[in-house]
């Protein structure tokens, strides 16, 4: 029974109840307890004075926890974090508020502290609500099929890797062709941990196989733990024979995606817009002033991505009545994967966290607006940090 039908049967109700005796009064009382709900108090009180159907019933504000004193905090601390979404963000606070203070950024007074860290999920989306309009331009795709050698190369079927043993790999390139593949033009590599998230970004001035597998190369030797395996989509740049002897010489399990199954490829598919395209655009990009340029927002945003991003993992799925519900596990960085990790040595924890205390997130996201600028301009750059916003 809904709330304006409840008040109308109390109404109906009292006047009944006024010129009843009071063996009626009880037995009209029960009646309408059993109907509405109510305790009987609660009943008693109802019936003796029903709700007026003219006047709106007043609604009692309950007075905000949450000042603008907190929300300006919040909002300053927002373009640091790189714009996450609710849920992200409150887990990155804690790490992220701690860098700032450490580095003299900004050090709030304790009470603004304590609040923003006890603060929830809910009460911070509605604290960042605002403008979140989102406009999501179309790159190209430009993967070709590969070779006959494909037929070399097992299909992934999620029997050969473990996820939760770091160093298995999903790989893909993105081309920054604007709305035309003809000529030459810039690539970007990225290699993305299942386990752990780790996330590496090789810039490439042309998509050829020797170049690709030189990438490759150069990504692995910068993630701090041993790989095991690289998993491909099907295109000619990973299938082929260069890469293929890579992996036999240092001893990579090397597996390959069903082709037009994107999905098997979620991991890095998703790293390409939230790292690659959102920070690069989709402009297109040739040469080698474009190319030092990508080189040097890759490398920073490796470092923002790694040590400041948090990120959620799929624990499990179950289907509810025709709907899928999947649950996740609460958001960490990868660094902090990384530290949990029983799998990586302790030395190369240490060299983590000794690069991790080193690092600015403020300084580093100033340093990745003036890199931005020979590549997108600085109105282009302002536009995409408000097209950006997470929710």
């Amino acid at each position: 029974m809904s709330i304006g039908a409840r008040h109308e049967l109390a109404r109906s109700v009292s006047v009944r109840y006024r010129s009843a005796n009071r063996l009626d009064k009880g037995r009209i009382l029960d009646e309408f307890c059993a109907a509405s709900g109510y305790t009987r108090k609660h009943a008693l009180r109802m019936v003796l004075k029903p709700p007026d159907a003219k006047r709106p019933r007043r609604h009692r504000k309950r007075a905000s926890k949450y000042t603008e004193v907190e929300e300006r905090a919040l909002s300053r601390l927002w373009p640091d974090s790189g714009y996450l979404g609710a849920r992200r963000l409150v887990a990155a606070l804690p790490d992220l508020m701690a860098a700032l203070e450490r580095h003299g950024e900004w050090v709030p007074e304790t009470t603004i502290r304590e609040k923003l860290l006890a603060m929830s999920v809910s009460t911070c989306g509605r604290l960042l609500k605002g403008i979140r309009a989102r406009f999501k331009p179309r790159g190209m795709v430009t993967t070709k099929p590969g070779t006959m050698l494909k037929k070399s190369i097992a299909v992934r079927t999620g029997t050969e890797w473990t996820d939760d043993h770091p160093s298995f790999f999903e790989a893909d390139l993105v081309s920054h062709c604007g709305e035309t593949a003809e000529g030459s033009y810039l690539s970007t590599l990225t290699l993305t941990d299942i386990c752990t998230g780790w996330t590496e970004t090789s810039a490439l001035a042309t998509k050829t196989q020797i170049e690709v597998c030189q990438g490759i190369d150069l990504s692995l030797r910068r993630v701090p733990f041993d790989a095991l395996g690289i998993d491909s989509d099907n295109g000619s740049e990973f299938i082929n024979w260069h890469l293929k002897a890579y992996c036999d010489k240092n001893e990579l399990l090397f597996t390959r995606c069903r082709p037009y199954r994107k999905n098997d490829q979620a991991h890095v598919e998703q790293k390409n817009y939230s790292v690659v395209r959102r920070h690069a655009g989709y402009a297109r990009l040739e040469g080698d002033h474009h190319l030092k340029a990508l080189r040097e927002v890759l490398g920073i945003v490796r470092l923002l991505v790694n040590y400041f991003e948090p990120s959620m993992k799929i624990i499990s799925k179950e289907r509810v009545a025709g709907r899928l519900k999947k649950k996740y596990d609460a958001p960490k960085t990868p660094y902090q994967r990384v530290l949990d990790s029983m799998h990586v040595d302790q030395e190369r924890k240490d060299e983590l966290t000794k690069i991790y205390l080193q690092l600015n997130p403020a300084a580093l996201r100033r340093r990745l607006k003036l890199a931005k600028q020979p590549l997108l301009g600085q109105d282009l750059i302002s536009l995409m940090e408000d097209q950006n916003e997470e929710p």
